[in-house]
C-alpha cells in the first residue's frame, strides 16, 4: 500500500536515513573493519539524498498503477535502510566474501557472512527492481487519457 501523501513520507523516509547515517560516523572507528563500516555510511547517505529526491521531485512525474507504486515506494525505502545496515553491519563483523573490496583483508565465521550477504543480496537485488520500475513509471510522457495512480 501506497502511503498517504507518499511524496512526504519518501522525504522523512530519507531524512531519518541521512540521521542514521550520520550517527553511524561516529561507530566506525569501533568497527573490525572500519573501511566497510565507512562504505555503509556513505551509502546511507547516498540512499538518504536518493529517498528525497525521489520524494521531493521525482515522484509526481510517475505514471504507474497504484500496485506498482506502493512496491517501487518500499523497495526504494527498503534498500536505502538495508544498504546502510548490512554494509555497517558486515563492518563490524569484519564480513568480507559479499564486500570483497571494502571487505579486504577481513574474514568473519560463516554464519555471519551469511547474513551480511543475505542483506546485501537483498538490497541489491530491491535497487535493481527499483530502478527498473522507476524507469518504467518514467518511460512516457502523461497524455490527457493516461493513467496516473499515485
Amino acid at each position: 500500500m501506497v502511503p498517504v501523501n507518499p511524496e512526504r513520507r519518501l522525504i522523512f523516509f530519507g531524512s531519518l536515513l541521512f540521521l542514521f547515517s550520520l550517527l553511524e560516523g561516529f561507530l566506525i572507528p569501533m568497527a573490525r573493519n572500519p573501511r566497510l563500516a565507512l562504505s555503509g555510511h556513505l551509502e546511507g547517505i547516498l540512499g538518504a539524498v536518493f529517498l528525497i529526491l525521489l520524494g521531493g521531485v521525482v515522484w509526481q512525474r510517475l505514471i504507474l498503477p497504484r500496485v506498482l507504486s506502493a512496491c517501487l515506494f518500499w523497495l526504494f525505502v527498503y534498500t536505502g535502510y538495508a544498504n546502510l545496515f548490512f554494509a555497517f553491519l558486515g563492518g563490524v563483523l569484519g564480513a568480507s566474501r559479499f564486500t570483497p573490496i571494502a571487505g579486504a583483508g577481513h574474514e568473519a565465521p560463516l554464519w555471519q557472512e551469511a547474513i551480511v550477504g543475505v542483506g546485501v543480496v537483498s538490497a541489491t537485488v530491491a535497487g535493481l527492481a527499483g530502478a527498473a520500475l522507476l524507469c518504467y513509471g518514467l518511460r512516457r510522457i502523461p497524455s490527457g487519457g493516461g493513467r496516473r495512480d499515485r
